[in-house]
């Protein structure tokens, strides 16, 4: 399928490979009785290959003479026959790969493909079964070669470990699982089946990134499986319940990464395992940042709310926004017209179910293409069976061919397909911010999951607890071609990185490991032209020592977002920067020839916990890991007693401040906020989907400088949502309210009362009855405008008005969803 969609290009760049190669083919300089040895480049890098006795093959490897691979089996077992046993060796060859390519997304410009290959012909019952077998200067693989296409019941793969440390993912529908530390010994003890893509520190220094690449539709994804007993054996195994493969020449490499802890951050040696691409003309791939609303409970049904994040992609400099589940066929073509004319592409979302064939493919993504689409993201693929890798290929080649970028969710992890397939621009398979990891996990995934390829971890949630510097750090050290910014356009429009976030590339020239502790820390530096970018995450309070030998002469300016303060600083390849951190803490550096903007300033220790409000009414703290310092107050409002959860905060000044609020519900529901004893106001919370998952909603409240209260209940007898904290962001100030602001009358069929004054503000997503019902007359403050939106069902008519205008006509007196005073 694939050679006859790009045969004659695939051609083409099969003739520009061999032409790039320094090939040294020795075919018959292989000695016949072993052991067999291929060595990396430099030397400091030895497989092995021995056999045994009964024929069976087994290899190890050594770094700078000191073993860190011991003795492993080899073998597989095919439609041809069971290569375990009973091999004949025939011949052998070896050749030196030296070649160079372009990534469009990746960590470094150009790749290298620098290695030493040995290639081990060996037969039995006259079927042949080749053994091929790389050594480069960071590491080595191997993969089994059939000349004859045909069915692979069984792999018999291993790697036998010394004594040491393993972080390894305990298997994971869509690998996103966490990678927890173990004793190698103990972590072999059991048949647990691991997910690939594990990291290993030996007891003698060296580090090990043990995967697998170059994964395609021809095979199934494998995983570990400890030996049970207590020796350090991992087992390559098929756990799909389904053959390896049903017809196939080759198997996936079998990788191991080997050095320190650079070398598993800078190594390319997964991408330079997989074929040449096959796109020629890559100029419609951009790579950058993207909007998203599905995480932060904004509607993705909603082509109105659509625009607006198409406007703030726009505004960003973004190249993309994704349209999650929810868009309709009905006004897709608009919003991916409306797209292009911002210059920001439309990605659709689709289930995977809807693409399962070549035939639903063949219709669809034409038909997307044809509406102006840029790209498609599609999910819940969740298995390691050579189906469901048959089914993400051939959406890859039918994107390509209609110039759409891809992003691969609710997927395991990739092996280097980006380099083949570069409109691939980013893939799931990672405990991401969805999912809430821990700041150890977010420690460990660099130098586990990150290795494997470009990791769609939807950084910088703004909501999940961790600082400005933290959260815009991931984007750093979690490289992906497409950076699925998970927040609201309203909290980046206050947040101290914005500056930052407009410029992170989604490719770089450069990547740079500055230091780590897997698990604990992690600082990654990467250069874009002569810009650089740098990303520091820490668990514990530390400070991070950051040395910039890594730039070229002169000076620079250099931006520094540290936590919650931004500072500026000039600095050479001398300079090392001291940065102290907080917990679940860290930093973003922007290093140019001047500085970013200043971010709006964002006052230090704006954070309110719930848990720390005065309550009453029945409103309690509720625990749970996903909650802010691990609580959040429920049984707010209620119908038997109005639960109330009052916060006391302090600001250094009077004025406007962005408030920011952190709740959890599974269906609307509102907030009255009531600040100062003033009137109150309802706050809209639409469903974050469940009650233990966090969500924001934001609106701008006037405080005085010194104490205030903000008072969250739901006077009108409703359940409110669960409160987790709020935070609170400078914006302007000091806004003078006048005593009588704007007051709105109930129509005299409903009482005939006067609603609470309201001052200058944005009062969107009123619940239904505040104020309550149908409006007959307002006042308003001279030099004052009010802006008055119609329910929804009403026709969504906007009225304007000014000074003591009165409310004039039946057409008028209708139900008020929202207004805007100024």
């Amino acid at each position: 399928m694939i050679k006859k969609k790009f045969g004659l290009f695939g051609f083409i760049c099969i003739l520009a490979v061999i032409t790039a190669l320094l090939i040294s083919s020795l075919p018959n300089n292989v000695s016949a009785a072993g052991p067999w040895s291929v060595s990396s480049p430099d030397g400091s890098i030895i497989l092995t290959v021995t056999q045994a006795g009964d024929g069976s093959l087994i290899y190890s490897v050594t770094k700078a003479g000191t073993t860190v691979i011991e003795s492993s089996t080899l073998g597989i077992n095919t439609g041809l026959a069971d290569f375990r046993t009973g091999l004949a060796f025939s011949s052998g060859s070896s050749r030196l790969i030296n070649e160079s390519y372009n990534m469009v997304s990746g960590k470094k410009s150009p790749y290298v493909n620098y290695c030493n290959e040995l290639t081990l012909n060996f037969t039995k019952n006259s079927r042949q079964m080749n053994l091929i077998a790389r050594a480069y200067n960071d590491g080595i693989a191997y993969r089994y070669n059939l000349p004859t296409r045909t069915t692979v019941a069984a792999e018999y793969s291993q790697f036998n470990l010394p004594n040491g440390t393993i972080w390894i993912e305990d298997r994971h529908g869509a690998d996103e699982g966490d990678y927890i530390s173990r004793v190698i010994s103990s972590a072999s003890a059991t048949t647990t089946n691991y997910a690939t893509g594990a990291a290993v520190r030996l007891d003698s220094g060296y580090y090990l990134w043990l995967g697998e690449a170059a994964v395609y539709a021809d095979y199934c994804t494998s995983n570990l499986r400890g030996s049970g007993s207590s020796n350090g054996i991992f087992n390559i195994v098929n756990i799909s319940g389904s053959p390896c493969s049903t017809g196939t020449n080759n198997s996936p490499w079998r990788v191991a990464v080997i050095g320190g802890l650079n070398n598993l951050i800078e190594t390319t040696l997964v991408e330079s395992l997989n074929p040449p691409s096959e796109i020629g003309d890559t100029s419609w791939i951009k790579t950058g940042g993207c909007a998203w609303e599905w995480m932060n409970g904004d509607p993705t049904n909603s082509l109105a709310v659509a625009k607006q994040y198409i406007d703030f992609a726009a505004s960003m400099g973004w190249k993309y926004y994704i349209a999650d589940e929810g868009w309709s066929d009905s006004w897709a073509p608009e919003m991916c017209a409306y797209g292009n004319s911002k210059g920001v592409g439309v990605i659709l979302w689709s289930h995977h179910a809807n693409l399962d064939t070549q035939a639903e493919v063949d219709t669809l993504l034409p038909k997307w293409a044809g509406w102006g689409a840029k790209g498609i993201k599609v999910d819940f693929f969740d298995g390691e069976r050579q189906l469901e890798n048959e089914e993400r290929d051939r959406v890859a080649v039918k994107a390509a061919q209609l110039k759409l970028v891809v992003d691969y969710h609710g997927i395991l992890k990739p092996s280097g397909q980006t380099r083949r397939w570069p409109h691939i621009l980013t893939w799931e398979g990672i405990k991401g911010a969805e999912n809430y990891p821990n700041s150890t996990q977010v420690c460990t995934q660099p130098f586990t999951r990150c290795v494997a390829g470009p990791s769609d971890y939807t950084p910088v949630n703004t909501w999940n607890g961790g600082t400005p510097g933290y959260e815009t750090a991931v984007t750093i050290t979690h490289f992906s071609g497409l950076i699925c910014y998970c927040s609201k356009p309203s909290q980046y429009n206050s947040y101290l990185t914005k500056e930052f976030i407009k410029l992170v590339p989604g490719s770089y020239d450069e990547t740079r490991f500055i230091e780590g502790n897997i698990g604990s820390y992690v600082t990654i530096a990467r250069r874009k032209d002569n810009n650089w970018f740098v990303g520091g995450i820490t668990v514990n309070a530390r400070t991070a020592t950051v040395p910039l030998s890594f730039l070229g002469s002169g000076t620079y300016v250099a931006s520094i977002y540290c936590d919650n303060t931004y500072t500026t600083q000039n600095v050479t390849n001398a300079t090392v920067l001291s940065l102290p951190c907080v917990a679940k803490g860290g930093f973003v550096i922007y290093i140019s020839a001047a500085a970013l903007p200043t971010p709006t300033p964002i006052p230090i220790g704006s954070n309110y916990e719930a848990e720390n409000g005065a309550l009453s009414g029945g409103a309690t703290t509720i625990s749970g890991t996903n909650y802010s310092g691990g609580y959040k107050v429920g049984y707010i409002g209620g119908t038997s007693g109005n639960g109330i959860c009052t916060l006391t905060v302090n600001v250094a000044m009077a004025g406007t401040y962005r408030m920011t609020v952190y709740y959890t519900s599974a269906e609307t529901r509102a907030f009255y906020v009531t600040v100062n004893n003033g009137g109150f106001v309802g706050l809209s919370c639409p469903g974050s989907g469940s009650w233990s998952t966090v969500s924001t909603t934001t609106m701008d409240i006037n405080l005085n400088a010194g104490i205030n209260t903000i008072k969250f209940d739901n006077g009108s007898g409703s359940w409110a949502p669960d409160l987790d904290r709020i935070m609170l962001a400078f914006l302007s100030g000091p806004t003078p309210t006048p005593a009588t602001g704007v007051i709105f009358y109930q129509d005299i069929n409903y009482g005939g009362t006067a609603s609470p004054s309201f001052g200058k503000g944005d009062y969107s997503s009123l619940p239904g009855g505040v104020p309550n019902d149908w409006m007959s007359s307002l006042k308003v403050p001279s030099g004052w405008t009010v802006e008055v939106y119609q329910h929804s069902g009403f026709g969504e008519t906007i009225w304007i008005f000014t000074a003591d205008t009165p409310w004039v006509g039946s057409a008028c007196n209708d139900q008020m969803s929202s207004f805007k005073i100024y």
